[in-house]
């Protein structure tokens, strides 16, 4: 559809509505209407947003009823006012599609520019949170078995650079009190270091919470 196809489709409406009475509202605002409709489809550039789109489908919906009201007075031929509307529901129809190729475009550009997370970069969005704040013993506990159902497997050194602000004696402790409770398992690897495993990886927070 062209601008030379919007303005005849004007230009037709202007010799339709001059059979109207001199003096019917509806005349007037059928012209009114149509010009409305008319300024939105002839710029330079033709708006392809949502709030265009409505806009311009809400115009042609009203313009279509007054088609409606017209074709019950007999001022005129009714085919003359029904191609009248099935032109205008074509150019509905038209931008419609139109706008919904282009959300379609611009959520498949932004899902493309949006980076997606690895685990480990999701592992290291959980540790800095809780190197950005002084931690209890439960919340120490409760973040280590979260991060070891991403991760299975954690060190000692690895959970104690999580929690920087205590000593590694505590998280020791921390530890310790985990196997106790049987929630994690323990294996030495080399002579310093200890690699710890989760054992019940189906048990709920609020569930872990409790036990702790």
């Amino acid at each position: 559809m062209t601008k030379e196809y919007f303005v005849k489709l004007t230009v037709a409406l202007y010799k339709v509505t001059n059979l109207f009475p001199e003096n019917e509202p509806l005349r007037y605002q059928i012209r009114q209407k149509s010009l409305e409709i008319l300024s939105s489809l002839i710029g330079e550039n033709p708006q392809i947003t949502t709030s265009h789109i409505q806009e311009l489908s809400r115009n042609i919906e009203i313009l279509c009823r007054y088609f409606e009201i017209a074709q019950a007075q007999n001022w005129v031929d009714k085919k003359n006012l029904e191609i009248l509307a099935r032109e205008y529901r074509k150019i509905q129809e038209d931008f419609l599609e139109r706008e919904k190729i282009h959300s379609e475009t611009s959520s498949q550009k932004n899902r493309e520019k949006t980076p997606s997370i690895s685990k480990k970069e999701r592992i290291q969005k959980a540790s800095q949170g809780s190197k950005n704040k002084k931690t209890t013993p439960t919340e120490r506990k409760i973040k280590i078995l979260e991060l070891l159902k991403h991760k299975n497997t954690l060190t000692l050194s690895e959970i104690k650079n999580l929690f920087f602000q205590v000593s590694q004696r505590t998280i020791r402790r921390d530890m310790e009190d985990l196997i106790k409770k049987g929630l994690v398992a323990r294996k030495r690897i080399g002579q310093k270091d200890v690699r710890y495993t989760l054992i019940k990886t189906d048990i709920e927070t609020d569930r872990i919470r409790s036990m702790l």
